[in-house]
């Protein structure tokens, strides 16, 4: 729950909030197992959650908080338009004059991924695995390739 932990130091840093302030919890999380080999690395399964955080006596700008929120997800969350998730939803309740509660619910979803390690914490297939950052290796040159097919 990589990008769930993120937000919630951003959020921290951007609304100027208390940590007493600021609940943070995932709800109606739901795990796809896939195994799909990815060449150095295996995803282990996919995780779909909800993160909410509640905000509470907040005195900031509402809108510009909301600005902050959309930036982050655009910037940290690239693949949340490809897996279709929800738009986030923002709930802002009066609390006098000046203070404000904010509920924000965000769906987020994320691959768990694992390569193998012989010391990894995870037993699976009969070997040791270890949760890693995806790890892609580019192609810098190719060989033997004239650009034509054989077909």
């Amino acid at each position: 729950m990589q990008l769930f932990q993120s937000f919630s130091k951003f959020l921290l840093e951007v609304s100027g909030v208390k940590r007493e302030q600021l609940e943070c919890f995932a709800a109606d999380c739901q795990t796809i197992l896939s195994g799909k080999d990815l060449g150095n690395c295996m995803e282990l399964c996919q995780i779909q959650y909800n993160g909410e955080f509640e905000i509470t006596h907040y005195k900031g700008d509402a809108n510009l908080l909301l600005a902050h929120i959309v930036s982050w997800l655009e910037d940290n969350d690239p693949y949340r338009f490809q897996a279709d998730l929800p738009d986030p939803k923002l709930e802002v309740s009066p609390e006098d004059r000046n203070l404000v509660n904010v509920d924000l619910t965000i769906a987020f979803e994320e691959s768990i991924i694992v390569r193998r390690d012989p010391e990894g914490p995870i037993s699976w297939n009969g070997e040791k695995w270890a949760v890693c950052p995806l790890d892609i290796d580019v192609a810098e040159e190719l060989e033997n390739m004239d650009g034509k097919s054989n077909a």
